[in-house]
């Protein structure tokens, strides 16, 4: 009976320790930042380094020459909230504007995949009514002249519109001074069109829209003070 107690024991102890460490794999791995050490439940504020970008929508490419993402957070955290300021585009060869209309995108950290890599996916998040849309023009002068677009492309808010992969890049002397984005393309968005000309691309509804970064992002962290000395950003 004793023996039997003590197996029964030993079992218990394993089960336990097996559950405590399925629990601890479930957990999302956290985006932190500090200076030397982790600092907890602060305000840091994030960007990333400027990149180009383009998307396609109805069989038609935009592409951007500057695509910037900033935004401010308390950290540690297992999300990346940002707002993108999107230059530079064309459409089809034509001037056109991206415009946000207080639309974000959501990074939602997973978990780890290798040595400081970590996989984690993207959303966008519009406000009530809202839409980030992609406004184009036939010719520069309407354009400037801020005439009404003649095509326009919308995408509102949606979940999972793209994996990534995230990377510690460690800087001199072993310090993680920020993360990297992997280039991986959005498929699938969701998008509808406005035509305001024959010109325009057929169709009003797609669920086939793309969206992609041409380089890797670098993702960086400093104190959110007037001066914003950069602070080490990592995933743990």
């Amino acid at each position: 009976m004793i023996g039997n107690l003590k197996t029964f024991g030993l079992v218990l102890v394993a089960v336990l320790a097996l559950g405590a460490l399925w629990v601890s794999m479930a957990q999302a791995a956290k985006m932190t930042a500090g200076t030397n050490t982790k600092a907890e439940n602060t305000a840091f504020y994030l960007e990333t380094k400027i990149e180009p970008a383009k998307a396609q929508a109805f069989g038609v490419e935009t592409k951007c020459e500057s695509v910037e993402f900033t935004g401010e957070q308390v950290l540690p955290s297992e999300t990346e909230t940002m707002e993108a300021t999107i230059e530079g585009c064309t459409t089809a060869g034509f001037p056109s504007t991206v415009t946000t209309n207080g639309c974000v995108f959501v990074m939602n950290i997973e978990e780890s995949i290798g040595e400081e890599e970590f996989s984690a996916t993207t959303d966008l998040e519009c406000p009530g009514g809202q839409f980030l849309e992609i406004e184009t023009w036939f010719s520069a002068s309407a354009h400037s002249e801020g005439k009404t677009p003649v095509c326009i492309v919308k995408a509102s808010s949606q979940t999972g519109i793209q994996d990534l992969d995230l990377k510690v890049d460690k800087g001199v002397g072993g310090g993680k001074d920020d993360l990297t984005s992997s280039v991986k393309k959005a498929k699938g968005i969701t998008v509808s069109q406005v035509r305001n000309s024959f010109l325009c691309p057929s169709g009003t509804e797609s669920s086939e829209a793309t969206f992609e970064m041409l380089n890797p992002v670098t993702h960086q962290a400093t104190e959110d003070t007037p001066a914003r000395p950069l602070v080490d950003l990592w995933v743990d």
